[in-house]
């Protein structure tokens, strides 16, 4: 059995601007000194993020007021598997020497980077061997007729071994009967197994089937739990699902409209490089209540990354805002641009 993994590598920095802000905090410049961290609690790992080995930085953003507390604090680029919800709980307990402008305590804005790092974690070769074997075949599977069913044959092979990702990928060839001939039976058998593993795609699958189909063995509530956990265990599918149905409702799935939560899933898949998730994250920062400058940014940011990625709407939308913006603002929208997105 794997030993819990306890230790974690915990890496913060505080990182500031030369602008001023629209809602009175301001940023590092001329006379003014930055606030400094007298006590920052560790986050702990969620269990979801330690059983998938999951490793990153999530990036916050938030006001330090003039007693040193920090004061609305927002997820720039999440992690999901719950690791955004303990670096929030963390921030949240951290004080600080408050910012001084001129020798007087000021509000001041601030971005932080949490690093999740697992540190003694127990090397897994073999499982280290499947995960190589399973991403080469992912890349076969984009080439010709000879590639694809070799492939296959990975896929059917690491499926055999209980790989859940494996699992998974056979599961929809079957279904599809694609280079192979099809199997509905076996495949829901395979991705359901998937999904008892806890592999994000595979539960947002069934959970899509379950509803296609009209499954009566499955609760409405039972299907919107389903997706809402692939969402947080890495299905992008789920998250672009779950912003969707928060910002324009679903009463199949007893979803009520909340631009914020839209925003929050659709963060999720955006920070992965997903274009379209990007798009409507942008729309929705710009669109919301009392929209600040920091929002204005972070939207812009966002859909610059989406243009960049070839979405026309995205590219539209960023240019016909980008002559009402400063040099300075342009200069923070390119940092944030390359904070916001996970970079291997």
């Amino acid at each position: 059995m794997r030993k819990q993994i306890l230790a974690i590598s915990l890496l913060m920095s505080v990182a500031f601007g030369q602008s001023s802000s629209s809602e009175g905090a301001i940023r590092i410049g001329p006379g003014v000194t930055p606030p400094q961290p007298i006590r920052r609690p560790e986050p702990s790992y969620s269990p979801e993020a330690r059983a998938a080995g999951v490793q990153g930085t999530v990036l916050l953003e938030l006001v330090v007021d003039q007693q040193g507390l920090p004061t609305d604090i927002r997820i720039l680029s999440p992690l999901g598997y719950g690791l955004d919800e303990r670096a929030l709980e963390a921030i949240n307990n951290w004080r600080f020497r408050p910012g001084l402008k001129n020798g007087s305590p000021v509000r001041i804005l601030a971005n932080i980077e949490v690093n999740f790092r697992l540190i003694g974690a127990n090397f897994d070769a073999e499982l280290e061997k499947r995960r190589t074997q399973f991403n080469r075949a992912l890349n076969l599977a984009k080439g010709d007729s000879k590639q694809i069913e070799s492939a296959v044959k990975t896929f059917k092979e690491l499926a055999e071994k209980k790989f859940p990702p494996a699992m998974y990928v056979y599961g929809e060839f079957l279904a599809q009967g694609k280079n192979l001939p099809a199997d509905p039976e076996k495949s829901r058998d395979l991705i359901e197994r998937a999904a008892k593993a806890k592999y994000g795609p595979a539960m947002f699958a069934l959970a899509i089937r379950s509803i296609e189909t009209h499954d009566a063995t499955r609760s409405s509530e039972e299907l919107r739990d389903m997706i809402r956990s692939a969402a947080v265990l890495g299905s992008a599918q789920a998250q672009y699902f779950m912003g969707s149905a928060y910002e324009h409702g679903n009463p199949t799935l007893s979803f009520r409209q909340d631009e914020e939560s839209a925003r929050q899933f659709y963060r999720l898949c955006a920070a992965t490089g997903q274009m379209l998730c990007q798009l409507k994250l942008g729309k929705l920062l710009v669109k919301r209540p009392n929209a600040q400058e920091r929002d204005v940014l972070q939207a812009m940011a966002w859909l610059e990354l989406s243009a960049e990625q070839g979405d026309p709407e995205a590219k539209s939308l960023a240019d016909q805002a980008r002559p009402g913006l400063t040099g300075e603002q342009m200069k923070r929208i390119a940092v944030l641009a390359q904070q916001l997105v996970h970079r291997n």
